[in-house]
C-alpha cells in the first residue's frame, strides 16, 4: 500500500513538472509565500471543490476584472475558478451596490466574491456592505468572500515619493532601508473586516498579513511576484495563489452546493454600456440622441458623448407594472459618468436634468456635478454616480445632460450608465452621492 502512494505520489510530481506547477515553497516570518508549492492537501483542496460543482460570481475592480493579463476571461482568479466574472474596471462597489439584481439577473451563485479592499475603501465603505446585505438576503446560504490585500503601491520612499514601476524597482529597493520606506493603510480597516463576517453578512475574509515596519522591505521583495509592473494589478502568479486560497476556504467552511434563492427585497434596473455597448438590454432598452463611442487607449471601454449642440438626452420608459400586483416601486435615477484627477478635470464640469415627457419640458430636478475628483492621491479616470432625482413611474421621462460647465473641457462628457433603483438615495449606499458611510 505504501508503495502504491509513494507510484501516485511520484506520478503527480511528475505531472506537475511537465506542466511547469512544480513550483516550490519559500516560507518566511510574513506567512505569505515566494511562489505556489502544490500538495497533496492542495489537490484535495481542487477536488473538493470540482465535486460540489460549485457556481462562483465575483464582483470588483479591475483588480479582480484581470486587468493587463493577456486573457483575464480565463486568468483571472474567476476565470480559473470557472466563474461568472461581474467586476467592472476603474470602478467600485458603488455600482453593484445599486444594480446587484440587474447585474446578476436570475442566476444562482453558491460562492460570492467580493474585492474592493484596500483602494476603493474610504470613499465607498457603505456600499461595499450594502453589496454584502443584498447578495445575502438573495442567497441565503452562499459563501460570501471579501477580498482585501494590500499592495506595493501602497508602500512610498521617503524623500522619493510612490513605490517606482517595474524598470527602476529593483534598484530602489536595493537602496532603500525600512526606517525609508512607509505604508498606508486606512486606520478603520479591522473595523470594516469584522463588520463583514458579523450578521447580516456573515462573511470570510481573504487577506494578506499586514507587515510590520521592521518588515517593509522584505515584504515588498516577497510580494513582488504576485504583482504587474504598476504595483497594483495581479499578476498570472497573483491570480494563481489568489484561487488557491479561496479553494482553501471554501473547503475550509465546509462548503455545499445551495438553490436557495429568496426574492430580491428591493428593484433596480441598471443599463451599463461602459464595456459592452453591443448587447441585446442595450439595443432593447437605450434610447438616446447621443453618439456611442469607444475610448481608453486600449480600447474596450464605451460611452455616450454628450456632443449635440441643442440637447443631450437619455429617455427613462414608464415603468412596465402590467403583470405586478405590488404598487410601484420609486424609482430614483442615477447616471454613471466618467470623472478625472486629483490634478486634471477631463470633463469641465456637468449639469443634469430630469424632465416629464418630453426633454424640453420644464426640468422637475436639475443637478450641478463636478467632475474633478481628488480624493485619491495618484492620476485616475474612473467612474462616478450622482444621485439626480425621482422619475414618475407612470410618465416617460428624459435625462438631458450639459457638459464642460467651466468651459475648460479638454474632452467631450462620457455618460457610461444609467441606474433606476428603488432604494432610498440616501443611507443605503452611504450619502447621496454614495459616497462613505
Amino acid at each position: 500500500m505504501a508503495s502504491e502512494r509513494v507510484k501516485v505520489h511520484a506520478a503527480i510530481i511528475l505531472a506537475l513538472s511537465l506542466f511547469g506547477l512544480a513550483w516550490f515553497h519559500n516560507s518566511n516570518t510574513l506567512g505569505v509565500h515566494r511562489s505556489l508549492h502544490y500538495t497533496i492537501e492542495d489537490f484535495e483542496d481542487q477536488e473538493y471543490f470540482d465535486d460540489g460543482n460549485f457556481r462562483v460570481v465575483s464582483f470588483g475592480t479591475s483588480r479582480a476584472y484581470g486587468s493587463g493579463l493577456p486573457h483575464p476571461e480565463s486568468q483571472s482568479y474567476t476565470g480559473l475558478l470557472g466563474g461568472t466574472n461581474l467586476a467592472i474596471r476603474a470602478s467600485d462597489a458603488r455600482y453593484p451596490a445599486m444594480c446587484a439584481k440587474s447585474m446578476v439577473k436570475d442566476a444562482i451563485y453558491d460562492v460570492i466574491i467580493i474585492e474592493y479592499m484596500p483602494h476603493m475603501y474610504d470613499a465607498t465603505k457603505g456600499a461595499m456592505l450594502r453589496l454584502g446585505e443584498r447578495m445575502r438576503q438573495r442567497f441565503p446560504d452562499s459563501l460570501i468572500i471579501y477580498i482585501d490585500m494590500w499592495t506595493i503601491h501602497q508602500f512610498s520612499i521617503q524623500h522619493k515619493g510612490a513605490m517606482p514601476a517595474m524598470e527602476e524597482y529593483h534598484q530602489a529597493i536595493a537602496g532603500t532601508e525600512n526606517e525609508h520606506l512607509s505604508f498606508s493603510m486606512a486606520a478603520d480597516m479591522a473595523m470594516m473586516r469584522e463588520a463583514v463576517q458579523k450578521e447580516p453578512i456573515n462573511a470570510s475574509v481573504l487577506q494578506y498579513p499586514v507587515p510590520e515596519a521592521a518588515n517593509y522591505k522584505e515584504a515588498i521583495q516577497i510580494m513582488h511576484p504576485y504583482y504587474k509592473r504598476d504595483h497594483t494589478h495581479w499578476s498570472k502568479f497573483g491570480m494563481q495563489w489568489l484561487k488557491r486560497e479561496i479553494v482553501k476556504i471554501i473547503r475550509t467552511e465546509q462548503h455545499v452546493r445551495s438553490d436557495a434563492v429568496q426574492e430580491w427585497e428591493s428593484n433596480d434596473e441598471c443599463l451599463s454600456w461602459y464595456q459592452d455597448s453591443s448587447s441585446e438590454s442595450i439595443k432593447k432598452s437605450l434610447h438616446t440622441n447621443m453618439p456611442m463611442v469607444p475610448f481608453a487607449v486600449k480600447g474596450g471601454k464605451f460611452a455616450l458623448e454628450a456632443s449635440n449642440p441643442d440637447f443631450n438626452f437619455i429617455r427613462i420608459t414608464r415603468e412596465d407594472n402590467t403583470n405586478s400586483t405590488k404598487p410601484p416601486q420609486p424609482r430614483h435615477v442615477y447616471l454613471s459618468y466618467m470623472v478625472s484627477g486629483p490634478m486634471d478635470d477631463f470633463y469641465g464640469g456637468a449639469k443634469f436634468e430630469l424632465h416629464p415627457n418630453h426633454p424640453t419640458a420644464e426640468a422637475s430636478a436639475t443637478v450641478e456635478v463636478s467632475t474633478l475628483e481628488t480624493w485619491f492621491p495618484h492620476p485616475w479616470h474612473v467612474i462616478n454616480h450622482k444621485y439626480i432625482g425621482r422619475a414618475e413611474g407612470r410618465k416617460e421621462t428624459y435625462l438631458t445632460i450639459e457638459g464642460n460647465r467651466t468651459g475648460l473641457a479638454t474632452s467631450t462628457f462620457r455618460a457610461i450608465g444609467i441606474n433606476i433603483v428603488s432604494e432610498a438615495p440616501l443611507g443605503q449606499f452611504g450619502g447621496e452621492d454614495l459616497r462613505g458611510w
